[in-house]
């Protein structure tokens, strides 16, 4: 009988693995990974590679999805490369509900996630955020609202809201915090719900957890145009400020000084 891993990656690169993830990579019979949930923007295959003395095999959703990983677990001792914490992902959960059920043993090796990086390199409360919720590229020119909605619920409760932006499936890049915000921008001159308003605050935040992490604040105007760096980008939208996270804002993230006139 084998063992199935699941293996959190963490943020950026293959030098965010743990200790405890190393000694058991090194040690099982192969290794998987996916990169279509997300893929850390540092991280070098060829690099981890030579750090783990052995190759490591991409694999596909569709093989993922499937029984392979589960079958060759029967026999083998494998583990799966997945970006972040292995199981902020609904695929994965599944994954090795479908192990329990099958009777193989998994070990889950947990690592630091965007969910809290991100609201965290601002100086926001994760305590005050609401649902999450992920912005698509238009499908046939057909712009997904239900992001717009979520925003909407979370803003009618005084919560902040984060925006996890889409990966191009043919190029592997995040969509832009500047693509992101034109969308809803788009969303809002046809909804007018008055829920991304040119004095609603927003944060953009660039590779959470790297040392080319970059964290700007400001209005919708402000971000529009904004010269963000390559790599894996994510949005906040603001709801209502305690005083402490409004002065983080403008300390962490050079948001304008006029947020702390309004609380």
């Amino acid at each position: 009988m084998g063992k199935l891993y699941l293996v959190g990656l963490g943020l950026y690169d293959e030098r965010d693995l743990t200790l405890r993830a190393v000694d058991i990579l090194k040690n099982v019979d192969e290794v998987y990974a996916e990169f279509y949930t997300s893929k850390p923007p540092g991280l070098d295959v060829k690099r981890l590679e030579k750090l783990l003395g052995k190759q490591i095999k991409i694999i596909p959703r569709e093989t993922v999805e499937s029984d392979f990983l589960i079958k060759t677990a029967l026999t083998k001792n494998i583990a799966l490369l997945v970006g972040g914490d292995p199981l902020s992902a609904t695929t994965h959960v599944a994954l090795i509900v479908e192990a329990k059920k099958r009777g193989v043993e998994y070990e889950v090796i947990h690592n630091a996630s965007v969910f809290t990086a991100v609201p965290t390199a601002c100086g926001l409360s994760v305590y005050k955020f609401g649902r999450t919720t992920t912005l698509p590229y238009p499908y046939k020119r057909v712009i997904f609202e239900s992001p717009y909605e979520i925003i909407k619920e979370n803003l009618s409760r005084g919560l902040h809201t984060l925006v996890l932006l889409d990966i191009n499936p043919e190029t592997g890049t995040s969509m832009s915090i500047n693509e992101a915000i034109e969308l809803l921008i788009m969303i809002e001159d046809k909804r007018k719900d008055g829920v991304i308003t040119p004095d609603r605050l927003l944060v953009g935040v660039v590779n959470a957890g790297s040392k080319t992490q970059r964290v700007k604040a400001g209005y919708p105007k402000d971000l529009l145009h904004y010269n963000f760096d390559n790599g894996l980008h994510s949005l906040i939208v603001v709801g209502d400020l305690h005083f402490s996270e409004a002065e983080a804002l403008v300390y962490l993230a050079d948001a304008p000084k006029d947020i702390l006139d309004n609380i």
